[in-house]
């Protein structure tokens, strides 16, 4: 005689209950991922024929060692640039490209600065560039808080 195992329909509920609550995490988390990646503000400027044309909004950001990318969304939650680069001692060089836009990508370069609070923990990192050699050139900042 081969022997039975008798389950209860309270572990299997349970159980049902559990891969359900999984299912739901697993399906939300690139959401929450997706959130938390756009924590960087940005704005680009450039100057125009009766001032400055400013964007802005909402950044992911990725450092892999010395290098980085970032896609720069707008408030609409259109994607406007896209930049790539390299951080070495706190100098960027870095290549932007406008997006929907037949513009040639532009060469950019600055500065990275990660500030810490005074008063706790936690700061601000803010990296600043600019078209080398062209006062009238795009410039892109990116800043963010950390904890």
């Amino acid at each position: 005689m081969k022997p039975t195992t008798r389950v209860s329909h309270s572990f299997i509920r349970n159980w049902r209950s559990v891969a359900f609550v999984l299912v739901l995490i697993v399906g939300l988390t690139p959401s929450i991922v997706d959130a938390q990646q756009r924590d960087w503000a940005w704005f680009s400027a450039m100057t125009a024929s009766d001032g400055w044309f400013i964007v802005r909004g909402k950044a992911t950001v990725t450092f892999s060692g010395e290098s980085f990318s970032a896609q720069l969304y707008d408030d609409g939650g259109d994607l406007r640039f896209t930049v790539n680069g390299k951080v070495t001692n706190d100098k960027v060089d870095a290549t932007a490209v406008r997006q929907s836009s037949d513009e040639p990508p532009q060469r950019l370069t600055g500065s990275r600065q990660r500030v810490r609070r005074a008063d706790g923990p936690g700061g601000r990192d803010a990296i600043l560039m600019t078209q080398p050699n062209r006062p009238v050139g795009l410039v892109i900042g990116l800043s963010r808080e950390f904890e």
